[in-house]
């Protein structure tokens, strides 16, 4: 088996091996991958007559930390085996050599979906935020008086052309509002805003202005359907991005009110959202699912460690961070509060409080679950049960990190 980097001519071979791992049938072109991937680094396995059997796929970005600092990032949208050749070491090769690779570009992080909790876990990866599936029946919906809503006018639906020029500015412009967002890149919305033979042709883009600028934009399908009362088309929500959740919030307010529709549904709603709380009975705008979303692997912990905020204005605490994978990253160091909002982060000698696996790393520091909840789990070993009170302190968090952002 040979390891290296992918070439364009490898791209169509590359993504059948990885859609076809995942059980969908080969993708009729491949384009939108050449567009998606980074391909010079992006990694392929291949066999002695040259075949893909393998690969992981890569792009450059950013992602924030708790408080919007952006991190760089090596984004991995793709990773597949091909089902003949599994048991044989190739996604274990592949994925290590990229970790490796991230520490020579210099990442902070990685991040990608984890397809599979028992996969992405023992290569370092930890869950960082989750992802909120809601449906509603529109029609059973009614709004508080006190609800606010848009203002006629503000709302305006968009074609491609324009959708090009000002979403991609929208998302930039709101990048830094929360933790835990991964930056797009042209490949994205490519991939999100061309159409496709396997994408519903009645595919929308509508923005929100307000101010004299755009405050909030979403991408959605329509799909005619009917039942007993008539017309009850399906919305499906693809994409809502706002300056704030207050902006969201009107926008999906209007998709809630379209005419003619009886099922409205969201796989990535921002479970910051207060619509709930817009609504006489918020229990009919229905959470079907909660799921882990962005999985992180730290790979440089004094960057990561350090981007972060924190609500504590003082206190100190040692941590040994345990990883297999990265000489650089296995170390004890001294987490403390630095007066001002923010965190240090520095390598030291001293006897730690708390010992932890570098995958269990990502969930602490995103908030995705608190040091003190993981050491009851056994998945954190405690040294000093005051050093343990004393990270939960500086890593509290007062809202979910959130990535809009699938890829």
């Amino acid at each position: 088996m040979e390891l290296r980097h992918l070439t364009a001519d490898d791209v169509a071979d590359a993504a059948t091996v990885f859609v076809t791992s995942l059980g969908s049938p080969p993708p009729k072109e491949s384009d939108r991958f050449l567009r998606y991937w980074d391909v010079p680094t992006s990694l392929g396995a291949f066999d002695v007559d040259g075949r893909v059997l393998g690969v992981a796929a890569r792009f450059a970005s950013r992602l924030t930390a708790v408080g919007g600092a952006p991190l760089s990032c090596s984004a991995v949208p793709s990773v597949g085996v091909r089902p003949d050749a599994h048991g044989r070491g190739i996604g274990r090769a592949l994925l290590e050599s990229q970790v490796r690779e991230a520490v020579e570009h210099g990442d902070a992080v990685l991040a990608l979906n984890a397809s599979e909790v028992q996969i992405y876990g023992r290569f370092g990866y930890g869950p960082t935020s989750s992802w909120w599936s809601v449906e509603a029946d529109p029609r059973t919906l009614t709004w508080r008086e006190d609800a606010p809503r848009a203002a006629p006018g503000t709302i305006e639906e968009i074609d491609g052309a324009t959708a090009h020029e000002l979403l991609p500015e929208l998302h930039e412009r709101c990048f830094g509002n929360w933790g835990g967002e991964l930056a797009r890149h042209g490949g994205w919305w490519f991939a999100a805003l061309q159409p496709r033979p396997d994408k519903p042709a009645n595919t929308f883009a509508v923005l929100r202005r307000g101010d004299g600028t755009v405050r909030a934009g979403a991408i959605y399908n329509v799909t005619q359907k009917f039942d007993d009362l008539g017309f009850a088309n399906q919305v499906e929500l693809r994409d809502l991005v706002g300056v704030s959740p207050a902006d969201e919030a009107l926008l999906l307010r209007w998709l809630l009110e379209r005419r003619l529709v009886g099922r409205f549904t969201a796989d990535r709603c921002n479970p910051r959202t207060p619509v709930k709380w817009m609504l006489h009975d918020g229990r009919r705008f229905r959470t079907t699912a909660a799921e882990d979303a962005v999985w992180v692997r730290v790979v440089d912990v004094a960057a990561t460690v350090g981007a972060r905020t924190t609500l504590a204005d003082d206190g100190a605490v040692v941590v040994a961070v345990v990883d297999p994978l990265v000489d650089g990253t296995t170390g004890t160091w001294r987490i403390a509060a630095d007066g001002e909002g923010g965190l240090t982060c520095e390598p030291t000698e001293d006897v730690p409080h708390a010992t932890l696996d570098v995958q269990h790393l990502a969930p602490v520091l995103w908030g995705y679950t608190a040091p003190s909840r993981l050491a009851a789990a056994g998945r954190l070993e405690v040294h000093d049960a005051e050093g343990l009170t004393t990270l939960d302190r500086l890593l509290a968090v007062t809202e979910p990190s959130w990535c809009s952002t699938g890829f």
